[in-house]
């Protein structure tokens, strides 16, 4: 449990309102939320009550209230370490692609995922997986400059994300290598579909999910020109906002 805390920040969530203390005092009623990378935070979540209880424990030694006032803390969260993402340039390829939409799903799917918590949460990233691949393949495709493939000669509709995608990759990057692109593609939207409508996803159903889908749109802003010459892999104003301007301090502090 304690290496599961050494990359940990410890964050202090106020709520509203005080309580006296038995003397003049005053209480103020916190919260605890932990952050930390995505393996660690995930274990952490799957760890049993009476550990979480453990966690809290140690944190109420370090910060008690006294009879003359201090922190009382009422509960312990668990949530992803944004900071920690930044490390990882396939996961968080933050920069924008100038297609307004398709950043600003990729935004939502981000935030989502880093609080997601419940079977609801998880597959509601599925869906904005889906809808930010719509998104983006109406961006990029023409019928007039992107023609059929092999067989395929019949009308594309505008939600069909993996037909559009195809036939534009095909036409902008030709040869051996769009092939494997399009199966990259297909296998993302599958992954997508699934995670949506299974009953039993899981939090890393849904990360998988959305690394895939931020890998396509990635690959597919490279093909069309939006990544050259880029030397900002990371758009800080995105991170901003996944943080809500939130403050952590470094978890090491807690005896743990």
């Amino acid at each position: 449990m304690a290496a599961l805390l050494t990359n940990a920040n410890l964050e202090w969530e106020l709520l509203d309102g005080l309580i006296p203390a038995t003397s003049d005092g005053l209480l103020a009623l916190t919260n605890a939320i932990i952050h930390s990378p995505i393996s660690d935070c995930t274990k952490l979540r799957g760890l049993p009550g009476d550990d979480h209880y453990e966690i809290l424990e140690a944190i109420r030694e370090v910060w008690p209230a006294t009879e003359t006032g201090g922190t009382v803390i009422q509960n312990l969260s668990f949530i992803i370490d944004i900071d920690a993402l930044t490390q990882d340039t396939t996961l968080l390829y933050t920069s924008s692609t100038g297609w307004d939409r398709v950043d600003r799903t990729m935004d939502r799917i981000r935030k989502l995922l880093a609080n997601a918590a419940v079977e609801e949460e998880f597959q509601q990233v599925g869906f904005l997986c889906r809808e930010g691949l719509i998104s983006l393949a109406q961006a990029v495709f023409d019928p007039a400059q992107h023609p059929s493939v092999s067989n395929d000669d019949a009308d594309v509709s505008k939600t069909d994300a993996k037909r559009m995608i195809a036939r534009y990759v095909a036409s902008e990057y030709p040869g051996r290598s769009s092939r494997e692109i399009r199966k990259c593609v297909n296998s993302t939207l599958d992954v997508a579909n699934k995670v949506t409508h299974g009953r039993t996803s899981t939090y890393r159903d849904a990360a998988i999910c959305a690394q895939a889908t931020l890998n396509v749109v990635g690959l597919i802003a490279i093909i069309s020109g939006k990544r050259d010459q880029t030397d900002a892999q990371f758009d800080p104003a995105s991170i901003d906002v996944l943080t809500e301007g939130r403050h952590v301090q470094p978890f090491e502090e807690v005896e743990h």
